[in-house]
Order: structure tokens, then C-alpha cells, then sequence
């Protein structure tokens, strides 16, 4: 991973430098609407069904490179926060919520065609540092510490910002 932020950065330093390209930086937020869903299951004496799931937010920096004025490369670091809710009930007993709170840095690298102010992408996703917090001592929930995901996306120019509408 430090050869893939060195290369990014020395690859950022040599085309920001070149007159022919345009290069800008910025701020990225926005909201995460997840749906999950899976089928009530038996774990041990509990009986586990999903909730409801509750917006999550991400904030970050990214670096748009246009090399010819039709594609882009876009790499980004953002911060995401997901939440999760889960019905736990003990055979025969009490039932108690479960409320998931996750939390990692992710490096999306996106490229993608310009057709005027519209954007077409796509790319991976870099997961890394993957914290879990939860209410319920009871419902641990495990994720590999890193991986990689894919991202394809749609964006819109106006002016000096952007809206993107993405799946990952």
C-alpha cells in the first residue's frame, strides 16, 4: 500500500506540473444509502433479523486530472461512516437491538470519459483501517481489516462543483 500512495503522489506531482493538462483539487461529502437484506438466521440461541438502516456520511479530498479534455482520472481519500441495525432475540427470551456503527478510510481511483458537463466512471476502491463499534456485545461483527471494491458512477459539472451518483 505505501508503493500505491507513493506512486499516486509522484503521479499527481507530474501531471499537475504539466501546462496541458488540468489539474484541480477539492473537498468531497456526501450521503450513503445503503440497503442490505438477508434472511432471518438462527446463530446459536439467537435469532437474528435486519433493521432499518440509518444514512451514513463520508468527507475527503480529491484530485481530478483531465489529460485530453475527455477523460479523467480522479483519485480520492475519504472517510465513511455506515450504519447498520439488527433485531437480536434470544430463544425464548428478551429481543434486543443491535446497532452497527462502521468506520474506514477508503481510496477510490476513478477514470472516466467527459461528454461536456456529463461524466461516465468507473474504477476500485481501496478499503483500509476498518473500525466496528457496537451496542451490543453480543452481535460481534468481523470484516477484513482491507480489501478492494469496484465503484461505476455518473456525474454531473456545474460550474465549480460536481454531483456524482455512484455504486460500489
Amino acid at each position: 500500500m505505501k508503493t500505491f500512495l507513493t506512486t499516486l503522489i509522484l503521479l499527481l506531482a507530474a501531471v499537475g506540473g504539466a501546462g496541458a493538462q488540468t489539474f484541480r483539487v477539492g473537498v468531497r461529502g456526501g450521503l450513503i444509502i445503503d440497503h442490505y437484506s438477508f434472511d432471518q438466521v438462527s446463530v446459536g440461541d439467537a435469532v437474528i433479523t435486519p433493521g432499518s438502516s440509518k444514512p451514513g456520511y463520508q468527507l475527503g479530498l480529491v484530485a481530478r486530472i483531465s489529460i485530453p479534455k475527455f477523460i479523467h482520472f480522479q483519485p480520492e481519500m475519504v472517510f465513511t461512516a455506515r450504519n447498520y441495525h439488527y433485531t437480536v432475540a434470544p430463544k425464548g427470551g428478551a429481543r434486543g437491538d443491535a446497532r452497527v456503527r462502521t468506520a474506514r478510510l477508503e481510496l477510490p481511483v476513478a477514470v472516466g470519459f467527459n461528454i461536456r458537463a456529463l461524466r461516465l466512471f468507473g474504477g476500485p476502491v481501496f478499503r483500509l483501517d476498518h473500525t466496528v463499534r457496537s451496542n451490543n456485545d453480543a452481535f460481534a461483527v468481523r470484516y477484513n481489516d482491507s480489501d478492494v471494491g469496484l465503484m461505476l458512477g455518473a456525474g454531473l459539472d456545474i460550474r465549480r462543483f460536481f454531483l456524482d451518483v455512484r455504486y460500489t
